[in-house]
């Protein structure tokens, strides 16, 4: 016989292996269960139910837009409407504490305004750790916006904030001993409006000045004032 000639099962063997399953023929106990009468019709009624899609395949459910997309949709026509969205803008994300607190006033939230504004006078103690410059420069980033932020709305501060403020303005020395132009003028500024608000002759400064400011000690003469409490012709 030829070795190259292969293999051609009979019909006889055919019908032997399917009998037996070996090719592919399924068991009775591996066929699936007949269709339960009335299955057929549910299935119909189950997918009959189904929303359809359209020529897009878009699905023809109405969509819900989320809450406040159709105000964020509209733009800002009216002033009353920008300007709301710019106080609710800075109460919510105000990174300078005096800004903050303000937006918040003009909202109405006043005990969140306090709390801003008293965090943004913490720089402002005598002898605090956050801020370097007691003795002035870039505390006039503070102290104006801070003395700002007073005269527009002392009538919202409770009493504690209010006398918090007069001791610190009153008592610090920030309002000399600077560099540049811009420093001077907010300083100059600061001490005029603070004069306005507690009178001229309310400057003294602060005990810590003179008795555990290294700064300070180092740098006067005996009996001379410390600087920037108190109006002369040296004065930025």
């Amino acid at each position: 016989m030829d070795r190259h000639l292969r293999f051609r099962p009979t019909s006889a063997l055919v019908a032997l292996l399917l009998a037996a399953g070996a090719l592919g023929a399924e068991p009775d106990d591996q066929k699936p269960p007949a269709p339960t009468p009335g299955a057929e019709a549910k299935e119909a009624a189950d997918e009959a139910a189904k929303p359809k899609d359209d020529a897009e395949g878009k699905n023809e459910t109405p969509e819900v837009a989320p809450e406040g997309a159709d105000r964020a949709a509209k733009p800002l026509a009216t002033f009353d409407e920008r300007r709301q969205a710019l106080l609710e803008a800075f109460a919510a994300d105000g990174r300078e504490r005096f800004d903050k607190a303000g937006a918040l006033f003009l909202l109405g939230r006043d005990q969140e305004a306090l709390v801003e504004v008293n965090k943004g006078l913490d720089p402002l103690v005598p002898g605090n750790k956050i801020n370097r410059w007691m003795h002035g420069g870039n505390t006039g980033f503070i102290a104006w916006p801070g003395i700002d932020c007073y005269i527009r709305f002392e009538k919202r501060m409770d009493e504690a904030t209010k006398e918090r403020y007069r001791r610190i303005y009153t008592t610090g020395v920030f309002y000399a001993k600077l560099s540049t132009s811009n420093h001077k003028i907010m300083a100059a500024l600061t001490r005029y409006l603070a004069t306005q608000v507690w009178g001229p002759d309310a400057f003294s400064a602060d005990p810590f000045f003179t008795t555990k400011d290294p700064y300070i000690m180092g740098k006067l003469k005996p009996g001379q004032p410390v600087w920037g409490t108190r109006f002369d012709g040296n004065d930025p």
